[in-house]
């Protein structure tokens, strides 16, 4: 029988292979610094002359407030810089550790300068496409300027690097404009950095920002799609709504990022929206299927929904996008009363006892027929033994299963338990898993065997 392909569910579960034991507790980009100046005090006069009232402070001025002022000396700040100075310092050593060389003659030093702002924004746009950017740099010092490296915060943000790393820029010469694409990933306001790694001692690490703000010409209601529990086995149909701003917008395309082919979504015909009072003009009804062969599981993510539509003052219409949330749960007749279990900590190679009762929520009348349990990492199957009986006294049929066996060696473990009944129509009753084997002790008990990091893959496989 298939096993369902997604799985989503949490870390803490049950540990089986090495988790199932009685044994064991269940448990189920720049910073900003402000100094302002420190109100001093005078002990109070101890003579009978009258004391003229002492003169308000002055209120600080914009430049007062906004300029760096040196810290005072310590271990860590011997020469007592400005938190832009140490920042600067910090970031030519690391330069310096990676090659670049750096000239300590105040007759011969390079300058990176801008002309323009430091920052730019490309307005608002209504198509996720890229927005393009353009710096232009120079050397306002006296001696070559030298870029090593040129990177940026986010692969959706592309510099052009040609003709600008690696090559030496003689003092006031002019370098080739800085050429950017930032692509919006998403909609709302939003900037990414681009880093320039230079050769200016006082500037070894210059900074630009681009951004733009990427408004949707639709939107999905509610954003916040959870139809709750649904049965598995069972086909479900979820309706949900896309309002647009464009009385003929329509929906190119919906997907389940890293879930495609999992649902089915039916855009239905667009529905012009007459109410003069709402700032909408269409409403697309998006009919979600789950089919009935998706089996017991939880699903969550982001659809990815593209809407065509014409922005305000354009006669083209553009690829809009539009973002919802859709959270469900497949939930089966079968129910385990520990669906999820995680184990603390196994000694490896120890034997170990877990019960779990296995109901049907319907009241259907039904027999175990096959246990299995396999390592997720590894896909290998877990050897144990199993027994069940069933409990006479439940208000549904109930029964309780008992499981056996040996723990492998030490590793963080992740994995399912799959129990087959007579019931052709519900798919298997599923638990999952995850722990963490310890290893085995001598005598002396200490371990015998190097301890394993849960958290990274165990890529030698159950034994």
């Amino acid at each position: 029988m298939s096993e369902t392909t997604f799985r989503r569910t949490p870390m803490g579960i049950l540990a089986l292979s090495a988790a199932l034991t009685g044994a064991f507790m269940l448990t189920g980009c720049d910073q900003a610094t402000n100094s302002g100046p420190q109100a001093s005090t005078t002990p109070a006069s101890t003579t009978t002359e009258p004391v003229a009232a002492p003169e308000p402070e002055a209120e600080p001025t914009p430049e007062s407030q906004t300029q760096d002022t040196p810290k005072p000396r310590t271990a860590l700040n011997p020469d007592g810089l400005t938190p832009e100075g140490l920042r600067a310092q910090r970031e030519r050593t690391m330069l310096e550790q990676q090659g670049v060389v750096f000239s300590d003659d105040p007759a011969a030093q390079p300058r990176i300068m801008l002309r323009g702002e430091t920052n730019q924004h490309g307005g608002v746009i209504y198509a996720r496409e890229p927005v393009r950017f353009e710096f232009q740099l120079y050397n306002g010092g006296t001696s070559d300027l030298v870029l090593s490296r040129i990177s940026s915060s986010c692969g959706c943000t592309v510099p052009d690097r040609t003709g600008l790393v690696d090559v030496a820029f003689a003092p006031g010469e002019d370098l080739p404009p800085l050429k950017v694409e930032y692509t919006p990933k998403g909609p709302g306001d939003s900037s990414k950095i681009v880093t320039l790694f230079t050769n200016d001692p006082t500037t070894p690490v210059l900074r630009l920002r681009v951004g733009a703000e990427l408004a949707a010409l639709a939107k999905a209601f509610p954003e916040d799609i959870r139809p709750g529990e649904l049965r598995a086995g069972r086909e479900h149909v979820v309706t949900f709504d896309v309002m647009s701003y464009d009385p003929a917008a329509t929906i190119s395309s919906i997907t389940l990022p890293k879930m495609e082919g999992m649902l089915e979504f039916r855009p239905l015909p667009t529905q012009p929206i007459d109410d003069p009072e709402s700032e909408y003009k269409s409403k697309i009804p998006v009919e979600i299927v789950f089919p009935a062969a998706l089996g017991q599981q939880r699903l969550a993510g982001n659809l990815d929904i593209k809407v065509l539509a014409t922005p305000p003052g354009k006669s083209e219409q553009v690829e809009s996008p539009v973002t919802a949330r859709l959270v469900a749960n497949l939930a089966g007749d079968l129910r385990f009363t520990r669906p999820f279990a995680r184990v603390q900590m196994i000694e490896a190679g120890q034997p170990y006892t877990f019960t779990s009762n296995l109901t049907a929520a319907s009241g259907r009348d039904f027999t175990i027929t096959r246990v299995v349990a396999y390592d997720r990492r590894s896909q290998r199957e877990i050897q144990l033994e199993a027994t069940y009986e069933r409990v006479e006294q439940a208000r549904v049929p109930t029964w309780r299963l008992t499981l056996e066996g040996v723990t492998p060696e030490a590793a963080a473990v992740s994995g399912e338990l799959i129990v087959y009944t007579s019931l052709e129509d519900e798919a298997p009753a599923k638990m999952t898993f995850s722990g963490f084997r310890a290893p085995r002790k001598t005598d002396d008990g200490k371990p015998n065997q190097p301890r394993v990091d849960p958290r990274v893959p165990n890529t030698r496989g159950a034994q």
